[in-house]
Parts: structure tokens; sequence; C-alpha cells
């Protein structure tokens, strides 16, 4: 049982090779998933820039009807959809995002800090990087198009493969029952 929480509390370093280049990779964690979560409610316009960005022109009746559907939209709980989810982790941003997230507790290109360098971005379990999740993303995507066209399925079958490993975890895939109490009641294995 405490094998597979340790499977999304506890990263895993796994190497995989990339266009030749053998890359260190991290496994996700439970608390990657609220990260990216956020990141993707970050990528949307919130309903206060709506308004925000309404030009001057804009009617006063048509400009209260949005300032009021505005207000009511962004008092709501937000949170993205399985279905948005699923369609950004198999996008080329979301691919990005995944390889920087992979690749940035090792890799000081990656936001991994050295002695004395700033810190732009602390992650919700405060770990510590000298990049934003955009700048992350950013060079992700620079070092994707530097693969050559046509590697974005070989990426996601990567991504797949690092990330279903330690659900997998140490099972060897044969079931076993647990074990039972002796008819006396004792515990098994204690005397």
């Amino acid at each position: 049982m405490t094998e597979g929480l340790s499977n999304v509390l506890a990263r895993k370093q796994i190497y995989k090779e990339i266009c030749g280049t053998c890359f260190c990779l991290q496994t996700g964690v439970l608390s990657d998933h609220a990260e990216k979560e956020s990141y993707i409610l970050g990528l949307g316009e919130s309903p206060i820039d709506v308004v925000l960005n309404l030009p001057p022109m804009t009617p006063q009746r048509v400009r209260q009807s949005i300032e009021e559907t505005a207000i009511r939209e962004a008092s709501k709980p937000r949170f993205v959809t399985l279905a948005e989810e699923t369609a950004f982790d198999n996008s080329l941003h979301g691919i990005a995002y995944w390889l920087w997230r992979a690749l940035r507790d090792e890799s000081p290109f990656f936001g991994a800090p050295k002695d004395g360098e700033e810190i732009k971005y602390t992650t919700t379990s405060g770990k510590r990087f000298t990049l934003t999740p955009e700048e992350g993303v950013q060079r992700a995507l620079d070092l994707i198009e530097s693969f050559g066209s046509g590697r974005l399925q070989e990426l996601t079958a990567i991504r797949d493969s690092v990330e279903m490993e330690p659900e997998l975890g140490n099972s060897s895939g044969s079931e076993t029952s647990p074990t039972q109490a002796s008819p006396e009641g004792d515990s098994p294995g204690l005397s």
C-alpha cells in the first residue's frame, strides 16, 4: 500500500535518451499537479482582465453588464477540467511544460539554482528556481525545436514512459493475496 503512495510523493530519476543525448528526468509528484493546474489557469485571460481591456468606447450599459459578469465569474472557484488538462498535456506547450518540470531539478539551464543566483520562482512544495515557469517552458520549447521537426510524438512517448514508471512501482505484476491471520488470532510473523 505504501509503495503506491511513495510513488506520488517522492521524485525518481529516470535516464532517457532524446535525440542522441541522455537526460536525467525527474518523475512528477503530487504537488506538481497543483502547480501545473495553476500554470494552466494562468494562461487564459481572467474575467477582470477582460474588463480592463474593454475599448474606451464601450457603451456604459454593456460595460456594466460585462463588469457584473466578470465579478461573478472571478468569485467562482477556478479549476482545470480533465479535458482541459489532457488537451494541454498533449499540446506542444504541454510537452514543453513537462520537459521543463522534468529537467529543472538537476539542470541550471532549466532553473536549478547555483550559489548566489537570484530566485525567481518557488514551487508549492518550497523548491526554488532561477527561472519562472514561463522562462523555463520557453527554454524547453527552444530545446524541442533544436531536436528538429517530427519529434513531438517521440517526446510524448518518453513523457508517458517516465510518468508511468513510478505508477508501476516495484510490482512484478503478479497478484498476491494479503497475509492471513492465524485461527488463534495471532498476527502472522509475530511471536
